[in-house]
């Protein structure tokens, strides 16, 4: 091994590949040669899921979302009693059984998830591959909604309440989707739902103060502009504006105590001496402000001053009107605008610009897909409430915006003056901690206020792929860290411990309709409206203590049905909500149906897929994006993408450590070891980098011409340009880490100088974690060792192909090796074997 590589101090820079004879036949591990394949159902209506181009999936023969399992042919005859669904009752000449069953076990439809799924013949798989798809795509399901389970979305959206007249389907049923087909949604919506009066809606969520935007070009629907203009646009959009207003007026007539805390509470510094010893933590940024409520700093006043007058107590003689003028007052600037649907921005619906005076942008998607005929209704109602949400979400960020450039009451703020140069102080803009607290993100506070949690959709990627309901998760977020648009944290805050509050709670359809309910609204035997969270149906949800060391997405249980003896108590007494007994009682028909359907296969299965390489899906995932990067031209590949993916498989098993260490962490993850020993490829497959490196991938822009409304008279003409960033390149990484090498089994784990080891190290480590195994004897997947062996070779004669034709250490440090890069997943296996010395062979190890 040359020991004495010499490398230049600058970032390397990939050479082209060297124009060497071809040493391996053409890959044939393309996984999408041939003609193109049709889209399964689940992958028209949720488009392709990061996960659908793991070759499990690719294989099939559909192209799958990588969410729900391919179908397969697997007919059964046997006729079964009628299956009740509420007071539906569907017999076997209305539903075909003989249909194909799906590899679900059993079969649930992406979007018809309310009809009755066959609970005989479950977990029939024909091949290992079809048991390695299911259970890939069970894990993906899970993670991408949520740990919502897919017959938990048929009862929550089995019907929409309008009024005590109007029960109807939410559209999940096929038999029923008819009976509330887009005409039939229309029409009830003009009749039953809110009664939109532009004329009585505050100042601020008029239409003079929306600004449009053109429609792409080419776009299949009607509109021109996203613009309040357009009759078709506005037909949806006031229905979300006449619930904003709604929600305000009854925060208003209410005197709630978040909005008391928006309107008047105290915007002052962190570290003012006065509150200072209430702070749990030093300032987390400099310049940190507080919102602080009247009744914290009440309790402060008194503290110290008993019951002395109390200055703040003046808003007790502040009435409704003083309320709507103060917030009149402060939105007095407030102007909106509606962008063109951007799946780049598909999570942030809203944002609030200081950059443009606080306007407040909206992402069109939701709204795009509610002009379609796409939706049922239950998902219509949603996304309608959805769309208010964002308003009153944004509009709070819009008051503390207005309050921290503009308020200059000094019995509310005592801020420094506001610097129009906001980009020079950027601090400026930073929005308070409500009390004190650990986050600080207004529309989220406002939400947890008023909702009880952060309302957030199901499934939603933007215009191309459809939301299937909504549920909120309880704010502050748990394990939150400050990266990314959710606010700014205050690090080592004793609130974000282990133990703390992390709930998600199913949002009914029978609460998005009863919010569209203009029977609600007009209910005076409901005197106050957002008593309850606005009367929300609490009862789905799952409840999940956070723990730093496991959180996650996966480790969130599913939602369930909480409080069951008490829901039933009440509907004994008759006082249940009307309609969610035959939620309660269908959610508890179909989980003991799903249940049953996969007794005596899915947990037994499920155990053996968990405890194989297989289930590593990230690590999948992070294989699949390297492999379809080192196939793109030399010129075209991101390095960054390649060294992100090789270094974090690798670090699947630490090896920075001595050799005890190592080999324990090898033998506690001996289903994982394959993927580390992948990662190891990797680096021998890439070129060699000294240094860590900034990717200068540019963040995308475009600007946006923003027209005012017609209403607008005093502009009428005007124009405003709004820049949007669209994010970088799913595949860009901010770093490129440099080259470690680390050698825990001949040199106890120490890190080994750059320049002091090659491609050629990598590979022989590799070799030694199989050596390894076969001298322990140790248990390994036989087709992983098979994989791994086949590319181990495949890329040294690559390398040594370099060597033999005279390239420099130094150049094929700087070279991929690409031709030899073809490793595959290897078909599902549930056997092991063990290195037997006695034959010289592998041998099975018996069950």
């Amino acid at each position: 091994m040359d020991t004495d590589l010499v490398f230049p101090e600058l970032p390397l820079r990939p050479l082209p590949d060297p124009p060497l004879p071809p040493l391996f036949a053409p890959r044939d591990e393309e996984p999408n040669h041939g003609p193109p394949k049709s889209l399964s159902p689940w992958a028209q209506r949720f488009g392709i899921d990061d996960a659908g181009h793991d070759p499990v999936f690719t294989r099939a023969s559909q192209r799958k979302s990588g969410l729900a399992p391919e179908r397969y042919a697997f007919r059964a005859f046997r006729r079964r009693p009628p299956t009740w669904l509420g007071e539906l009752c569907l017999e076997d000449d209305q539903v075909n059984y003989a249909d194909n069953l799906s590899l679900a076990s059993p079969s649930i439809h992406p979007k018809y998830y309310g009809d009755p799924f066959q609970v005989e013949h479950q977990g029939i798989f024909l091949t290992s591959e079809d048991i390695d798809r299911f259970y890939c795509a069970d894990w993906n399901f899970k993670n991408h909604f949520r740990q919502i389970a897919p017959w938990q979305l048929g009862p929550v959206n089995l019907s929409l309440c309008f009024s005590q007249q109007c029960f109807v389907p939410g559209g999940h049923i096929r038999s029923l989707a008819q009976v509330v087909g887009p005409e039939a949604q229309r029409t009830i919506l003009d009749t039953e739902a809110l009664q939109v009066n532009e004329d009585n809606w505050y100042l601020f969520l008029k239409k003079d103060r929306w600004w449009g935007s053109s429609a792409s070009p080419g776009d299949p629907l009607t509109v021109q502009q996203w613009s309040v203009d357009d009759p078709a646009v506005w037909s949806v959009l006031r229905l979300s504006i006449e619930l904003a207003d709604r929600i305000l007026t009854a925060l208003v007539t209410e005197k709630h105590p978040f909005l008391e805390t928006l309107l008047f509470g105290k915007i002052t510094y962190w570290n003012n001496p006065e509150y200072q010893e209430a702070a749990p933590i030093p300032e987390p940024q400099p310049q940190a402000k507080v919102l602080l409520s009247r009744e914290f700093m009440k309790q402060r006043w008194q503290a110290a001053n008993g019951n002395a007058p109390f200055a703040y107590d003046v808003l007790d003689t502040y009435d409704e009107f003083a309320w709507e003028e103060r917030l009149e007052e402060l939105a007095s600037h407030q102007q909106w605008a509606l962008l063109p649907p951007d799946d780049d921005q598909a999570g942030n619906q809203g944002t609030t610009d200081a950059s443009m005076d606080g306007i407040i942008v909206l992402n069109t998607a939701r709204l795009k897909t509610c002009l379609s005929t796409e939706p049922t209704f239950a998902e219509r109602c949603s996304l309608i409430v959805t769309m208010a949400d964002t308003i009153v979400h944004e509009f709070a960020h819009g008051l503390v915006y207005q309050r921290i450039s503009r308020d200059t009451n000094p019995l509310f703020t005592d801020l420094l003056p506001y610097s129009p140069d906001w980009m020079q102080f950027p601090e400026m803009n930073s929005e308070p901690f409500v009390d004190y607290g650990f986050q600080s993100e207004m529309g989220y506070a406002l939400e947890a206020a008023i909702f009880g949690g952060a309302i957030r959709t199901i499934a939603m990627r933007g215009e191309h792929v459809s939301m299937v309901g909504l549920y909120k998760r309880s704010w502050p977020f748990a394990g939150y860290q400050g990266v990314g648009s959710l606010g700014n944290v205050a690090k080592s805050h004793p609130a974000c411990q282990d133990g703390m509050e992390d709930t998600m709670t199913l949002l009914s359809s029978l609460w998005t309709s009863g919010m569209l309910s203009e029977e609600f609204w007009s209910n005076g035997a409901i005197p106050r409206k957002s008593d309850g969270f606005f009367q929300s149906i609490d009862c789905f949800r799952s409840e999940h203590p956070y723990v730093a060391a496991t959180h996650s997405y996966m480790s969130r249980p599913e939602p369930t049905l909480m409080d069951r003896e008490q829901l039933k108590g009440l509907n004994d007494q008759g006082q249940l909500r009307d309609g969610l007994m035959d939620m309660i009682t269908e959610w508890e028909l179909r989980e003991s149906l799903f249940n049953q359907a996969r007794v005596g296969w899915y947990f037994q299965k499920h155990f053996d897929w968990l405890n194989s390489p297989w289930s590593a899906v990230e690590a999948r995932k992070k294989l699949c994006s390297f492999n379809e990067e080192i196939r793109k031209p030399t010129l075209d590949r991101q390095l960054s993408s390649c060294a992100n993916n090789a270094e974090w498989l690798v670090s699947t098993i630490t090896w920075g450590s001595d050799q005890d260490l190592y080999i324990d962490a090898l033998q506690k993850g001996d289903k994982i070891w394959p993927w580390h020993a992948i990662g190891l490829l990797m680096m021998a497959a890439i070129p060699l980098r000294q240094f860590e490196q900034t990717n200068l991938s540019e963040m995308k822009s475009e600007d946006i011409t923003l027209y005012s409304s017609a209403d607008n008279a005093a502009q009428a003409t005007s124009t405003k340009v709004f820049t949007r960033y669209k994010g970088k390149d799913k595949d860009s990484w901010p770093r490129i880490p440099p080259s470690k090498f680390f050698d825990p089994f001949d040199r106890n784990g120490q890190e080994i100088p750059f320049g002091s080891y090659n491609h050629f190290d990598y590979l022989d480590h590799v070799k030694k974690v199989i050596r390894f195994f076969n001298e322990c004897q140790m248990a390994v997947s036989k087709p992983w060792v098979n994989e791994i062996l086949r590319i181990e070779a495949r890329i040294r004669a690559q390398r040594e192909q370099m060597q033999d034709f005279g390239m420099s250490s130094e150049i094929m440090a700087q070279t991929y090796a690409a031709d030899a890069w073809a490793l595959k997943i290897p078909v599902y296996d549930e056997t092991e074997h063990f290195w037997d010395d006695r034959v010289k062979g592998w041998a099975e190890v018996s069950s």
